[in-house]
Formats: C-alpha cells, structure tokens, sequence
C-alpha cells in the first residue's frame, strides 16, 4: 500500500501540474489580442493543426506506449507541453509558423496523455485498479478547476495580463516535468511476466531479455487487439468511450460558440463556468471508488440512461434563450460525463488480462477523434453542412439518442440472456 501511494501521489502531482495552465481559459484572447494573430488565421491555419497532430501522433503513441513502459511516453508528454508553453513567451510567438508548430506540439502532448491514464495500471496491483483510476483522473479535475479559477480572478480584478497567465503556466508545466521525471520506471521483466505467464516446457528455456519482450509485444500486437474486441464486456465499454468521446470533445469545442450567440457584456461568465466542471467533477470522480454495481449485468442499462440525460441535457441548450441555463446544461453535461469515463477506464482496465493499457485506451481514444473529424466535416465544416450552432447541438443531441438506442438493445439481449441462464448474475466487480 506504502508503494501504491508513493506512486499514485507522483502521477497525481504530475497530472494536477500538467493541467494547471491558466492560459488556457483566455488562449484566443492572448494570440488575437497580445500576438496580434487574426481571428481568421487561428481558425483556419493555426486550430486545426492540432486536431490532425492529435489523430496522427495516436498512431505511434497506442503502437509504442506499451513498449516503451509508460515513463518515456508520459515524460515526453511533459516536453511537449512545456516547449509549447515556452514558445509562447518568445519574440517569434508573433508568426503563424510558430503557432502552427505549437499546436503540432500540443496535439502530440495530447496524445500522449494515454500513458497518464495507463501507467498506473502497470505499476499497481489489480486490487487498487478503482483507486488509482479515481485518483488520477481527480488530479486533473483539480488542475483545471484551479486554472480556471485563478485565471478568471487575475484577469477580472487587473492583478496581471494574459502573460502572467503564461508564466505561471510555464512555471506549472516545469514542476510536472520534474513530476514525471520522479515517476519510477515500470519493469519489463514484471510486465513480461505479468504479460506473457511462463508455461511448462518455458520454464527450462533461456532467460528473457528487452529485446525479447519487444519481439512478443510486436508479433502478437494484432492478435492482442483481435483478443482485446472480441470480448463483449471490452467491446461494449469501448464503444461508449469512442462514441461518448466523440460528442463530448465536440461540444466542448463548440459550446462557446453557443454560448456567444445569447451573451451580453453583463452575462459572460465563461471562466467561471469552465471552472465549476472541475470543481463539481473532482469530488464526483473520487466517488466513483465507492461506486459497487454488477457492470457486466446492468452496464448497458445504465449507459442507455446516461445517453438520454445526456440528448435531453443538450436538447434545452439547443431550445433555451438563456445562458444561465446553458452553463448549468453544460456544466452537468461534462460532469456526467467525466463520472461515466471514469468507470469505463476502470472497467476497461479490470477486465484487460494481457495488459496492453496503451493499445486499448489508444485505439479508443482514436476512433472517438476519428469520428469527431467526421461529424465536425460533415456538421460544423464550410465544406460540409456547415449548420448553424443550434441547429449542430439538436444533432449533437441526437448522436446520444442513437448511442442509446444501441445500449438500449444491448441492455434487453443481456437481460433475456440473463433470464435463461446463459450468463450469470454473480460476477462481481472487483474491490
């Protein structure tokens, strides 16, 4: 236990570090505004960088995180987000290229995020797998509610500018960097072992070296990912967190936009929205340890629910004329939300025997964005719809009526099958 919280409290430090970045709620204001960067060229040429990096670094990230042991992945994540955050304190910050290159780094850095979520299952027992996935994910609830907040407070009572913002974020970024140095490296040997358990006539041959381990994870990557689909309880969870992923990324990035089309100079209080899901995320996510339900019995039902609070919730942000009601929408949207990805990262992991934490999350996490790039072309895109922003939040709404209408007839086919007989009701999630 003494061990599991040394490391728990290191990663955690990490990803409270990492997602402390007070520029972040005023990060157009500080490139249209300070570097004098048009509206139109973030828009165009700059933003969209990242969604393409995001999508390509995924690639190596899901192949190669499970091989490199975690570390090297998370550290390189902390690189990334530093070198983005340095560059915008430099002279050159002031040039498209720069910027483009800065959201090349921040897409790889999210990315990489997915050895955040998997290195603690690698380093601890699977006992304390509910813990440490609450834990992690709180620690950067509680990153970002404190961004938030201090942001909205320097920049609402004068007490710096939108560089003070970015200092202080350097200077957050620089502790997680040292934060992820700390994090012991993970042993090949005991994920070699924990991976690939010796048989009889195994037990007489050589003794396994890096190189062996390296050999085994690449020959047998496709296999894993087969294996890894083909378990119901695994597939079932993985397609919520793709197709969840997907609306949830793309109302976030377009729920300002909503926001601007009923504000006022009186009623912009974005920061503070921002802030509240954290705040209200934080304590909900550490309770999702005490949560004890049958998932592989009543996990589809309780998704189905989720969805449709979830179409209902984006329906009256669509319907309604006020803001107010739009940030409580919101705000109990993305703490849904975060409850929901928290049991699945836990149940994910629970019932992943080979232990490819990065493959898994990474092939998740690359088919949500995937089918986000896809729904942004085809809604949001001049090349495509191109819909106005409430008219994209009934669709965005009608995505979750789907996602639960196929949990829907999942729920029913588990519990007729459960009626007969030919599932059991006494697995029990573990402790």
């Amino acid at each position: 236990m003494a061990s599991f919280l040394r490391i728990a409290l290191v990663l955690a430090a990490y990803g409270f570090f990492k997602e402390f970045k007070p520029t972040e709620p005023y990060l157009y204001e500080f490139e249209h505004e300070t570097l004098n960067i048009s509206s139109e060229a973030l828009s165009s040429q700059v933003y969209p960088i990242w969604t393409y990096s995001y999508l390509i670094f995924l690639i190596p990230v899901f192949l190669l995180t499970d091989i490199l042991l975690y570390k090297p992945v998370v550290v390189a994540e902390a690189i990334a987000l530093l070198a983005c955050w340095i560059m915008f304190d430099l002279p050159i910050a002031r040039s498209i290229l720069t910027q483009q290159i800065i959201e090349l780094l921040y897409g790889a850095a999210s990315a990489a995020e997915i050895a955040y979520f998997a290195y603690i299952y690698i380093a601890v027992d699977r006992t304390l797998y509910k813990r440490a996935t609450s834990i992690t994910r709180a620690a950067i609830q509680a990153g970002k509610f404190g961004s938030y907040l201090i942001a909205q407070l320097i920049i609402m009572l004068h007490w710096g500018d939108y560089y003070t913002l970015n200092y202080i974020s350097t200077g957050s970024l620089t502790l997680g960097f040292f934060a992820a140095i700390l994090l012991p490296m993970t042993s090949w040997r005991v994920a070699y072992d924990r991976r690939f358990p010796a048989k009889g006539e195994e037990e007489t041959a050589p003794s396994p070296t890096y190189g062996t381990f390296i050999r085994r994870l690449v020959t047998t990557l496709w296999a894993d990912a087969v294996s890894m689909y083909s378990t119901p309880f695994i597939a079932k969870w993985s397609l919520w967190w793709a197709l969840a992923s997907c609306i949830d990324y793309q109302v976030s990035n377009y729920a300002q936009t909503l926001w601007g089309s009923v504000q006022t100079e009186d009623t912009q209080y974005n920061g503070f929205c921002q802030a509240a899901v954290p705040l209200f995320a934080f304590p909900v996510v550490l309770l999702m340890e005490k949560v004890s339900v049958r998932w592989h019995l009543w996990g589809e039902g309780v998704l189905t629910v989720m969805s449709l609070l979830g179409a209902g919730i984006l329906l009256i942000c669509a319907l309604t004329p006020s803001i107010f009601v739009m940030y409580g929408g919101y705000i109990v949207y993305r703490v849904l939300y975060e409850s929901m990805i928290t049991i699945a990262q836990f149940n994910l992991a629970s019932h992943l025997y080979k232990d490819s934490f990065g493959l898994l999350f990474g092939l998740n996490t690359f088919v949500a964005l995937f089918l986000q790039t896809i729904l942004t072309l085809v809604v949001a895109d001049k090349k495509g719809l191109h819909l106005p922003i409430r008219t994209q939040f009934y669709v965005y709404s009608g995505c979750h009526v789907v996602v639960s209408l196929i949990f829907a007839i999942a729920a029913v086919v588990t519990l007729v099958k459960y009626r007969r007989g030919t599932i059991s009701g006494e697995e029990e999630e573990e402790e």
